[in-house]
């Protein structure tokens, strides 16, 4: 049976039900329990890939623009030249498995605003598997399992932290975000997941994590919170901080260097300034002033916040890094359901409440989508905002007087978290 909206939302409340359980037994279970879990979960995201992978495009069209960039690219142009519907490009236009490019992408009229890393990804992407929407995932699907596996065979003699991880491809954001429809801040995240596992290993291998994180910051600009950890990790002396700095800018280099002179940011001002505010502070600061002013008071509040976690947590830099990340989501005017991927794969160095609530209440967001979908009208619910965030404040605000969650045996009595083996 082919699914529909309204069937991804009721399966998006029960997964997030599921999961919210799975997370409970993780918080309240031993070694044993873990490891008995592993093969289970390895089955249920297997089961669940498969049969999410024929269904695509439903709670979102992004894909029509990754598609559109790398048949851009594929042609050797430059995917940040002009906007689809340009007459430079028109030669492009075609039609594949229903879909009309240009005509079908959204903000057709725009320059794109993906950055390089991803744009790489896209090229691959069409290279293997063309325009049409299966062939491309197909090929998205298989980069995103490759950096699965990658990091399960890097942190699998750790029981709680591979068993985490299989949850976290397991939770409804990676699931339906990820290998449903597809999203570059599901792939960055992987990334992000990957370089934190080779971080913890020997030397030379910990030498790659900062330039994949370099990788991962030319997807989406979001992991630039985790550099500090990456730097100062081992509490390591200056000129190994440098080195390790210089890898992961040298690594952002690699990414943009093809790009020079051209318009890498795209129509980014632009979506920033159009894109129609979906959070809790941003509906509330809109009812008080004008939505221009909104977003630089939540802009000032969450530059605040920042700089009042590095500072009081500058020692626990992994810990800071989880905290940054959720304040600027809960700060942010717009927030999209796959925005969570990379505080989720932050599990693994900062368990935190806030993301395990967010993920679960995040579920609402499907009926104000199910409402667009019925009548193109996007409304958020004050009511459904209230239940989608309230949660997440209070648990927040656990996060920052308690300090991480303790998973498993070894946690509990006090094993600091860690990925090795």
């Amino acid at each position: 049976m082919m699914l529909n909206t309204s069937h991804i939302v009721i399966i998006w409340f029960v997964l997030s039900a599921l999961w919210g359980f799975l997370m409970w037994k993780l918080i309240h279970g031993n070694t044993t329990h873990f490891r008995t879990l592993r093969p289970v979960l390895i089955a249920v995201c297997m089961a669940c890939i498969l049969v999410l992978f024929m269904h695509t495009d439903l709670l979102s069209d992004d894909a029509h623009r990754y598609r559109w960039d790398g048949w851009v690219a594929a042609h050797g142009l430059d995917p940040y030249s002009a906007a689809p519907t340009d007459v430079s490009l028109e030669h492009l236009a075609h039609a594949n498995a229903g879909v009309r490019y240009p005509a079908d992408i959204n903000n057709n009229t725009l320059k794109t605003i993906y950055p390089p890393a991803s744009q790489l990804v896209f090229r691959i992407c069409v290279a293997a598997g063309g325009t049409s929407p299966l062939g491309f995932k197909a090929a998205w699907v298989g980069v995103c399992l490759i950096l699965v596996l990658l990091t399960l065979w890097l942190i699998w003699n750790n029981v709680v932290l591979s068993t985490l991880y299989l949850s976290i491809i397991a939770s409804p954001i990676v699931l339906l975000h990820g290998f449903m429809d597809i999203h570059v801040d599901i792939l960055m995240a992987l990334a992000a997941g990957l370089a934190i596992a080779l971080l913890h290993r020997s030397t030379m291998i910990s030498m790659a994590a900062q330039g994949l994180l370099g990788i991962a910051i030319s997807m989406k600009y979001l992991p630039v919170v985790l550099v500090p950890h990456f730097i100062t990790y081992n509490n390591v002396r200056l000129r190994a901080i440098i080195q390790r700095l210089a890898i992961i800018i040298a690594a952002v280099g690699v990414m943009y260097l093809p790009y020079v002179g051209s318009d890498v940011l795209g129509s980014l001002g632009v979506f920033a300034a159009a894109w129609q505010a979906n959070s809790f502070l941003a509906w509330i600061g809109n009812n008080v002033m004008q939505p221009a002013s909104t977003r630089l008071a939540l802009m000032a509040i969450a530059v605040l916040g920042l700089m009042l976690i590095l500072l009081r947590y500058r020692s626990k830099p992994e810990w800071a890094a989880g905290l940054m990340v959720m304040l600027v989501l809960l700060c942010s005017p717009v927030v999209h359901p796959w925005y969570l991927a990379l505080p989720l794969v932050l599990l693994l160095i900062a368990p935190m409440r806030s993301t395990i609530v967010w993920t679960i209440t995040m579920s609402i967001y499907g009926l104000t989508y199910q409402m667009y979908k019925g009548n193109g009208v996007w409304f958020d619910n004050p009511i459904a905002l209230a239940l989608e965030y309230v949660p997440v404040f209070v648990a927040f605000a656990v996060d920052i007087y308690r300090g991480p969650l303790l998973l498993g045996d070894e946690q509990r009595a006090g094993v600091a978290t860690s990925v090795d083996g």
